[in-house]
């Protein structure tokens, strides 16, 4: 027996000696090691006051989506993180710039659903309101009758985040305006007040009830003597929108778009090669490894915490107001005067950055003005308008096309396949340009009697 036990033993050693570069012990998976409530408080308690954990957040979480899916992952989870930063300074400091609302913008087949269930998972569903089928009165709430008492019905405004995987569901409604208008407001102010009738039918213990469970989110008006029975509320939130959508047609309007931080992919998802990366990032780690992995899990819950926490540590070196200095610097290095938004979004930027406590050099902030211009300018004027904009001034080849505005070959094809431009061949013959412009006399002259000259013969 005793033989048998030191047989094990060593037979233990030799596995644990022998252990994979990935983690694992002789062929089988590395035992996963459950964090307790201690060590999951005490790492929280080191998110609020140590710089170096919340950094190791920051870059744990983006890390993890860019072994999940390349270089795309990483592009949308630090975008993600800062405007979740910005949502935190915006509920627990005022005036602290613009909150970043996300808006992906790409090609349909590209993993926008996919990376918005991801930031539901990561701020917790239950923190989220989805926009798919939506009215008014479910983005603001309402007075309903249920067993003959009426109530309030929950808004989706009360919720911290919203998410929307196809913006259509807002920007193309039959009663589109009146969404709109419910929606930019809340966006922009946090605060909207409702009007309607059925309202007052409310009951004054019903009212008092919802008031202290909505903690403070919901206020019904006041009544007086000149008015005994009000009809309306108001509804004041902190909301981030994280949304999406694959085509012009679908764009919000200038009003609502004003308010997003635009993402375009820095890579162009249709070349050839591109998105191999990331379906092969995709194969080799999947998200769902990733996320049961308990490091990643720990700093997913770290996140939690920061985001609902003031910054006490921080909140000093946050900055107020452009630096005018930096400001004329920045104008210098890209020749044109800083508008308001960009000065807000420069300053979101940097706060969002600092919540993690990452250093911004003026260099990171000038390319990100810069990068973000593009991207506005990227959604206005589509790959597809570009295109065509070429068309207009000259004779191009596919591939000149593809070279020239950095689309893939099907998106080109797609173009000249739906506008039907006119072509012609090249000099040497073997390729066809396409223009808009018309053929050439000359050309058609010989066309015509090229054409002559194979019917007689």
């Amino acid at each position: 027996m005793a033989i048998s036990m030191k047989k094990n033993k060593s037979n233990t050693y030799e596995q644990n000696r022998k252990k994979s570069e990935h983690g694992k012990i002789a062929g089988k998976p590395k035992k996963k090691v459950a964090w307790s409530v201690n060590d999951l408080i005490s790492f929280e308690k080191q998110c609020e006051t140590d710089d170096d954990t919340r950094r190791q957040v920051f870059n744990t979480i983006v890390g993890g989506m860019e072994k999940a899916y390349s270089w795309l992952g990483e592009q949308v989870a630090e975008e993600m993180l800062y405007a979740l930063a910005s949502w935190n300074y915006n509920k627990f400091i005022n005036q602290m710039g613009l909150k970043r609302h996300v808006f992906l913008y790409w090609n349909k087949g590209y993993l926008k659903s996919s990376l918005i269930n991801i930031f539901e998972k990561i701020v917790d569903e239950r923190n989220v309101g989805r926009i798919d089928s939506v009215t008014d009165a479910s983005l603001r709430g309402g007075p309903v009758e249920i067993d003959g008492k009426y109530t309030l019905s929950e808004p989706l405004l009360a919720k911290p985040f919203l998410v929307c995987d196809e913006l259509s569901s807002i920007t193309t409604k039959a009663k589109k305006e009146e969404m709109l208008t419910t929606f930019l407001t809340f966006l922009s102010s946090g605060q909207l007040h409702v009007s309607i009738k059925a309202v007052s039918n409310i009951k004054r213990a019903e009212r008092k009830r919802i008031e202290k469970n909505s903690k403070g989110m919901i206020t019904f008006d006041k009544s007086d003597l000149l008015n005994p029975t009000t009809s309306g509320y108001t509804l004041k939130n902190n909301v981030l929108l994280f949304c999406a959508t694959y085509t012009e047609k679908y764009r919000p309007d200038e009003a609502l778009e004003d308010r997003l931080v635009v993402i375009i992919p820095k890579q162009d998802l249709e070349t050839r090669g591109t998105f191999g990366r990331v379906s092969d990032a995709m194969a080799k780690n999947p998200w769902d490894n990733i996320w049961e992995d308990n490091q990643f899990q720990k700093h997913i819950n770290g996140l939690r915490h920061m985001i609902h926490m003031q910054d006490e540590a921080g909140k000093m070196r946050y900055l107020k107001t452009f630096p005018i200095e930096l400001r004329h610097k920045i104008e210098d290095e890209l020749d044109h005067d800083l508008s308001a938004r960009e000065q807000a979004l420069a300053l979101s930027y940097v706060n969002a950055r600092h919540f993690y406590r990452l250093e911004t050099s003026d260099q990171e902030m000038i390319d990100h003005i810069r990068w973000n211009a593009m991207s506005r300018n990227g959604q206005q004027e589509s790959k597809t308008n570009h295109i065509l904009r070429l068309l207009e001034k000259g004779w191009y080849t596919i591939d000149e096309l593809m070279e020239h505005t950095k689309c893939g070959r099907t998106t080109v094809n797609n173009v000249i396949k739906k506008k039907k431009p006119n072509k012609r061949a090249t000099d040497q013959g073997k390729t066809r340009c396409y223009s808009f412009k018309p053929i050439p006399k000359e050309e058609i002259k010989n066309c015509v009697n090229n054409k002559i000259r194979k019917e007689d013969a």
